[in-house]
């Protein structure tokens, strides 16, 4: 047994390293001869298989793989995955009353398993599916319950008063003169006031003709601040051009940052020298409640930043683009620091990668760029902004305009064709991609709290698709 696992442990390890390879054939049979064994390791190859059928569409050969695995392997951490996955490709074939059975089942079966709380949302999901709104209700009530420091308790809450607004009688058992529906928007709103959610619950209440309180006012006034002694050697590394060893400067001094005032005094600085990536981190790490609890403009003004504002002000002038759109992409894409590089080879504040940096310039008739130069700021803002106002002229709507930044043109199209009929906030939920869906809520929250606290008005959010997608960049 003991050689069995060996060989077993082998094959698998040598057909991951031919998938990272790209040697697809060579890598499913070396999977294959794993899975022959009845060790974890065949799990393992198993698991790997199926999850490959999943990403190439063949849902059905998927499913049954999952299937068997948490057969054979019921009493191991991958049976916990394929389970999960088994159920959740039930979902994704339409099977929503399988899929709420099966997902139910895995959660009683896998009682610690890490995703029991998405087992518990997509199995509410299925009942939303099936018009079950009160089963959905109770189910999403059980799971804020049940899974309180859950990231999806904002969603949870959103679609638990979403269910109680499509039953149709959310009126209140104390007589009160707004539904049950209503107090659980304005309640979320309250609790989670920069999430994606509280943007859906606040045009939920503007359809009812009601004015939500908004969670965040415009920044009157933030204190310039000095540069702090500290400081002094990196803007010194910066003028000399040795723009290496002053962010790793940089980064050494704000590693040592342990207050929140501290982090103020220094995030302020570090904005007024143009190191607006580091300034965030700082205030992600120790600023977050002073921000979103106490609503403190400087606290703001750190985590939420006009980073490179003439670059974005302009770019969004000449392209006709909303310029809090970008920054909102642009906290996604890079937290601010034009240095980043992807394994993907995606470059700078916006991410763009040579092909497409080669694309853009093509299309604006001037010359591409070389690779190193989206790492300028001004370069890689301006081809960013211009694709922006691409998605935007082609799609119509900033949560889609974030779906194709993140997933593709084509992929976000062939979302909308198969399901035209759905509202926004439950179309961004069908979203296959889970990576995708988690970037769309992010952007469409991150923007319109850049409205809030640096533009004229904030905007509204249509909870409709658009009637029809045209042509346009495909890139």
């Amino acid at each position: 047994q003991r050689i069995a696992n060996m060989h077993a442990q082998r094959f698998l390890l040598q057909g991951q390293a031919l998938l990272g390879l790209q040697r697809f054939d060579e890598a499913e049979a070396a999977l294959g001869l794993a899975a022959r064994e009845s060790s974890t390791f065949a799990a393992e190859a198993l698991l790997t298989l199926a999850k490959r059928q999943m990403r190439q569409g063949d849902h059905s050969s998927a499913r049954k793989s999952f299937q068997e695995i948490d057969r054979r392997f019921s009493k191991t951490i991958v049976a916990d995955d394929a389970g999960y996955f088994a159920a959740w490709l039930a979902m994704q074939s339409g099977d929503d009353q399988i899929a709420a059975q099966e997902f139910q089942a895995w959660e009683e079966a896998h009682p610690q398993a890490r995703k029991r709380d998405e087992a518990r949302w997509f199995r509410a999901l299925a009942f939303i599916h099936q018009k079950r709104f009160a089963e959905s209700r109770q189910t999403l009530a059980a799971l804020v319950r049940d899974y309180p420091q859950s990231s999806l308790v904002p969603q949870a809450r959103y679609w638990a008063a979403r269910s109680a607004d499509l039953l149709g009688d959310g009126t209140r058992a104390d007589g009160g003169d707004t539904s049950v529906a209503a107090d659980e928007y304005s309640d979320l709103i309250r609790q989670f006031p920069g999430s994606f959610y509280a943007r859906l619950a606040a045009e939920r209440l503007s359809e009812r003709g009601m004015a939500p309180a908004a969670p965040f006012t415009a920044i009157s006034s933030v204190a310039v601040r000095s540069i702090p002694p500290e400081l002094k050697l990196a803007v010194l590394l910066t003028r000399a051009g040795l723009l290496i060893d002053a962010r790793e400067e940089i980064d050494r001094l704000v590693t040592r940052i342990q207050t929140a005032a501290e982090a103020a005094r220094f995030g302020r600085a570090l904005q007024s020298i143009g190191e607006f990536g580091a300034a965030y981190a700082l205030s992600a790490r120790l600023l977050w409640g002073a921000a979103f609890s106490q609503k403190d403009d400087e606290a703001l003004a750190l985590m939420f930043p006009r980073a490179f504002a003439s670059n974005v002000t302009d770019a969004s002038q000449d392209y006709g683009i909303d310029p809090h759109l970008a920054w909102a992409i642009m906290r996604r894409e890079s937290a601010f620091r034009p240095e980043v590089q992807s394994s993907a080879d995606a470059r700078g504040l916006m991410q763009i990668i040579p092909p497409t940096a080669s694309a853009i310039s093509s299309t604006l008739g001037i010359e591409a760029p070389h690779p190193d130069e989206l790492f300028s700021p001004e370069t890689n803002i301006r081809l960013g902004v211009w694709y922006l106002s691409a998605l935007m002229k082609r799609f119509g709507h900033p949560a889609l305009v974030a779906a194709a930044y993140n997933a593709g043109p084509s992929a976000a199209v062939k979302w909308i064709r198969q399901k035209p009929e759905l509202p926004i906030d439950l179309f961004i939920e069908e979203i296959p991609y889970k990576e995708t869906r988690g970037y769309v809520k992010q952007v469409v929250g991150d923007l319109f709290i850049y409205q809030a606290l640096w533009g004229d008005r904030v905007g509204r959010l249509s909870l409709e698709l658009p009637a029809s997608i045209g042509d346009g960049v495909t890139f």
